[in-house]
């Protein structure tokens, strides 16, 4: 995992992107999605860096997962069951005629960041669990009360979606008797999942019932047990993860120092580097990387990575996100290239080859995420180094639009023709400038 955190004028609710956890929620999503007969492809996820209990849908098919939920309990299945009912009230349109409304240019910036997971920081990196944007108050703005029948539909479509899939639905049970129960001990005092989807016996009684007719099929006890070992390891890592970027690392240090299982080891390399001791967080993870019979191999390389950066060893961590690049999809890899890019940016000496070979590996991210504004950005940053103005302003203009500033895109298209008169005409530029063009009509 890497981490690059914007530390902008929004500092209410943060967003973490991290590629393992990300692609673990995946996991999760995909074979719901097509039980629902939705097509995944349209379905994103974001996860909201709060401690408490929360899941929503908002604006379409966008999935946010507070990282609370995530930690609170240990078994895969109460994600599960949550991200059952999420796709329940999408696949019952709930969100169709629900109009949410963004007040001013800030908060239409964040939503476009947030919905095409373009919102990354251009320099400055800190250690933490992933990439973070801050909005403000945009929980209170995107998240909808949803009625009683609402909840017992999606409910409905949720048990749906897991008998299909041989799944149980025990998780989302105990958790519904979970928050019913400290929302009758806290009443307004816990969190807004409770109040935005209202939990009522009835419903809990209704899954319970389903549950209790499926759990006497040989079918789903089988599937739900193999499918429990499937997601569990990964779900203890990322567990982990989230809790050793979360807590105090002196804390955490002294809590697992003496163990030697291979999650406390993986929690004290993230403990020891938030904690600047840099010598033994990279002997950890080095360890876990020649000795690995737990982890994902790429993430090892993209965490060993983004230490090695942040504690100046660029060229290191050059090196190691080229190994976890090649090692990832092209779809899991767009904030592991991010990183590279940067890295190959902040070189004290300009690498003509390596800035070659990052604009290569960039380009083949744009294929499958056209409209990111960071791509752009860093797309520009780097024909900028290399010496190609031109270039570096066209897509510097794109990165403008996307980033919702069509007015600073606009002035910049105006420079880059004024200036491209004064050079010998290229026609690739020419055709960037027609599709720049076209972009930016009214």
């Amino acid at each position: 995992m890497q981490c690059i955190i914007s530390k902008s004028l929004f500092a209410k609710v943060e967003l973490i992107r991290d590629a393992e956890i990300e692609q673990f929620l995946s996991d999760i999503v995909a074979p719901i999605a097509q039980a629902a007969e939705l097509d995944y492809n349209n379905i994103n996820i974001h996860i909201i860096n709060d401690n408490k209990i929360n899941a929503f849908v908002s604006n379409g098919q966008n999935i946010f997962i507070n990282s609370g939920l995530i930690r609170k309990f240990k078994k895969p299945d109460a994600l599960i069951g949550v991200i059952a009912h999420e796709i329940g009230h999408i696949k019952a349109g709930h969100l169709a005629t629900y109009h949410e409304n963004f007040q001013g240019s800030k908060n239409a910036l964040i939503l476009g960041y947030i919905l095409g997971a373009g919102a990354i920081a251009s320099g400055s990196y800190d250690a933490g669990s992933a990439i973070i944007i801050g909005s403000s108050h945009i929980s209170d703005r995107i998240q909808k009360k949803y009625s009683r029948s609402q909840e017992e539909i999606a409910d409905q479509y949720a048990i749906k979606f897991l008998d299909n899939l041989s799944y149980s639905s025990s998780g989302l049970i105990r958790l519904l008797q979970y928050l019913q129960k400290e929302y009758q001990s806290y009443g307004n005092m816990i969190d807004q999942y409770a109040l935005t989807h209202p939990i009522s016996s009835k419903r809990i009684n209704f899954i319970r019932n389903y549950h209790n007719k499926l759990t006497k099929s040989d079918k789903v006890k089988e599937k739900s047990y193999y499918d429990d070992l499937k997601f569990q390891e990964k779900m203890d890592i990322i567990r982990a993860k989230i809790a050793a970027f979360s807590e105090d690392p002196i804390m955490l240090i002294a809590k697992n120092k003496d163990k030697n299982d291979l999650i406390s080891k993986y929690i004290l390399a993230i403990a020891h580097h938030r904690n600047n001791n840099n010598d033994k967080s990279i002997k950890l993870l080095t360890n876990l990387i020649k000795n690995n019979i737990l982890f994902d191999l790429k993430y090892l390389y993209e965490l060993r990575a983004q230490f090695y950066f942040e504690h100046g060893y660029i060229k290191k961590s050059i090196s190691d996100f080229n190994v976890a690049i090649k090692l990832m999809l092209l779809k899991d890899s767009f904030l592991a290239r991010i990183s590279l890019a940067n890295a190959v940016l902040s070189l004290e000496n300009k690498d003509n080859k390596l800035l070659q070979s990052s604009l290569i590996l960039l380009n083949q991210s744009l294929i499958i995420n056209p409209n990111n504004a960071t791509l752009h950005q860093k797309i520009a940053a780097i024909y900028y180094k290399i010496g190609n103005k031109i270039k570096s302003d066209i897509y510097l203009a794109k990165y403008y639009f996307y980033a919702n500033y069509p007015d600073n895109a606009k002035k910049i298209l105006k420079r880059v023709k004024e200036n491209l008169k004064k050079e010998s005409k290229d026609s690739e530029v020419n055709l960037m400038i027609a599709d720049l063009e076209d972009l930016l009509k009214d």
